[in-house]
């Protein structure tokens, strides 16, 4: 059971992934295993370090072929463009409502490890969720003008089989060592005190979120609570007015500012890794 940064609908579409991929590779038993393309783009010395997708954490291996993508695979490409020396500055290129809890803040990290390398700036059609904590890393935010961003908060997804199984013919029986072991099963209905144990957990996870993300846009963690950290979407201008992002406008604008951001920059340490 994850602690989800996202909605609903990008873990479903994990899920999802995971289901065909399975299907793929029962009919295809030979398949190896495979390790997704670069997603680091070169463009006239700018680094594009695509963010796109439902996020989980490690690689996203065979997954990628279904829109998933994994925060090894972006680490390794802004690594790839740290270390090359025909990328002067990078653009994180964000359209993804969010992912996986474990592994964000890690990437988070790097974002701003290989921040002090080379500069780095964001621009998003959709940043949600986890896909935010990772922009928000990544210092001045793009957003197109349709574009959304925000929904800051954690769920988990708790999923209740247990009259599936009875309808099937099958009853199982967890025998506990202790009052709170394995409350809150698939095989069993939620009760109070499993709710009660998961929201803490969420509660916790968010509150981590939110401190992240007013350490990375350099306000309180009570401004982001009550400007935009109460799980909402916000379009284009009205994300900018509540201090999400800090402008509206195109790929090629963003483009154009991290180009400005190469002249005088002095890389400041090396890359922690």
């Amino acid at each position: 059971m994850k602690v989800w940064y996202g909605t609903e609908k990008s873990y479903d579409a994990v899920l999802d992934a995971q289901v065909q991929l399975k299907a793929m590779l029962k009919a295809n038993p030979g398949l190896d295993a495979f390790d997704p393309p670069s997603l680091l783009e070169v463009e006239d010395g700018v680094g594009l370090v695509s963010i796109a997708g439902s996020l989980i954490n490690g690689s996203a291996g065979w997954l990628a072929m279904f829109g998933v993508t994994g925060y090894d695979d972006i680490a390794e490409a802004l690594l790839e463009g740290v270390s090359d020396k025909s990328v002067k500055s990078i653009v994180l290129k964000v359209n993804s409502p969010g992912g996986d809890a474990k592994g964000v803040r890690h990437l988070g990290d790097l974002i701003k490890n290989v921040g002090t390398v080379k500069p780095v700036n964001v621009h998003a059609d959709t940043i949600g969720s986890a896909a935010y904590w990772l922009g928000s890393a990544g210092g001045h935010i793009t957003l197109d003008e349709m574009g959304l961003a925000g929904s800051i908060g954690a769920l988990i997804v708790h999923t209740d089989r247990s009259k599936q199984l009875e309808q099937d013919g099958v009853k199982k029986t967890i025998i506990r060592a202790g009052v709170n072991k394995a409350l809150a099963n698939p095989i069993e209905p939620l009760t109070d005190e499993a709710r009660a144990g998961l929201q803490e957990i969420v509660d916790t996870s968010r509150d981590l979120f939110v401190n992240a993300v007013a350490e990375n846009r350099g306000v309180t963690a009570a401004t982001v609570e009550s400007s935009f950290g109460q799980g909402k979407e916000f379009m284009g201008h009205k994300a900018v007015a509540v201090g999400l992002v800090d402008k509206v406008g195109t790929l090629e604008d963003a483009i154009a500012y991290s180009k400005a951001l190469q002249k005088g920059f002095k890389a400041t340490k090396a890359v922690k890794v």
